[in-house]
């Protein structure tokens, strides 16, 4: 967790002037709202997307007042969306000093990588006796929508469709609301995983995966399917090393 606002690490520079990310000033970015859904729940939603995408960096600081005037709202649902995001281990908000982007938490990564490969292996291993070919072939649109991402340097495309290809197994088994269940925890590790993504073949390599674990369902060959599941979760975290060298604020 920051100990310390990160002036190095905040608030992507040079966005919206001198007030930062969230300037209500003319000029500044302004997060329309659907006054039919809960608010806290959709400024919540903004910035967790925000943090996943590294738009809001480790350490960077988050200012309230700011918030709530780029969403045209008083404090009371910034402060309930923010304290969201603690219970998700995404911000931490310290009294009398401000609230801060968490840096990333290997520990946590770790147990969200356990996690996921035990429920996950499971999974193929229900898809393997239980899939239809309509499944197969709307797992096969995923990846082809992936290979067009890849292809174009889309990242953040790349990195939904990845996210896509796993909650629709989970769907296509019957237990969709564990994709949801695990999201908190998944948190660190999909930061890394962005930050993972620029690294020369990793997109090739998640295609890949994909590929074999979608070709071990289809033969209904279940040690592929779930040893291709293993190799495809251990990816990112098998990087830690090289990604501290190379954002060590992030940590």
């Amino acid at each position: 967790m920051p100990r310390r606002p990160a002036s190095q690490n905040s608030v992507k520079a040079g966005l919206e002037g001198p007030g930062g990310l969230f300037a209500g000033a003319p000029g500044g970015r302004q997060f329309p709202l659907d006054r039919r859904l809960p608010v806290a729940m959709q400024i919540s939603n903004v910035l967790r997307d925000m943090i996943l995408k590294l738009e809001l960096e480790p350490g960077a600081v988050i200012s309230k007042d700011d918030v709530a005037r780029a969403f045209g709202v008083s404090s009371m649902p910034v402060r309930e969306a923010l304290r969201k995001l603690e219970e998700e281990g995404l911000v931490v908000i310290k009294p009398q000093s401000g609230t801060y982007v968490t840096t990333i938490d290997v520990r946590w990564a770790k147990e969200a990588q356990f996690l996921r490969i035990g429920v996950e292996a499971e999974v193929v291993r229900h898809l393997v006796k239980t899939i239809t070919e309509p499944e197969i072939q709307e797992l096969e649109r995923i990846l082809a929508h992936q290979q067009v991402e890849y292809e174009a340097g889309d990242k953040e495309g790349f990195s939904r469709d990845d996210a896509a290809f796993h909650a629709a197994m989970y769907r296509m088994v019957g237990v969709g609301g564990l994709w949801k269940k695990i999201g908190a925890m998944r948190a660190h590790i999909d930061r890394l995983r962005l930050m993972h993504l620029p690294v020369g073949g990793k997109m090739s390599r998640i295609l890949a995966d994909h590929r074999a674990i979608v070709d071990g369902i289809r033969t209904r060959d279940a040690e592929a399917a779930e040893a291709a599941l293993r190799q495809h979760l251990s990816g990112t975290l098998s990087f830690i090393e090289t990604l501290r060298e190379r954002y060590p604020h992030y940590f």
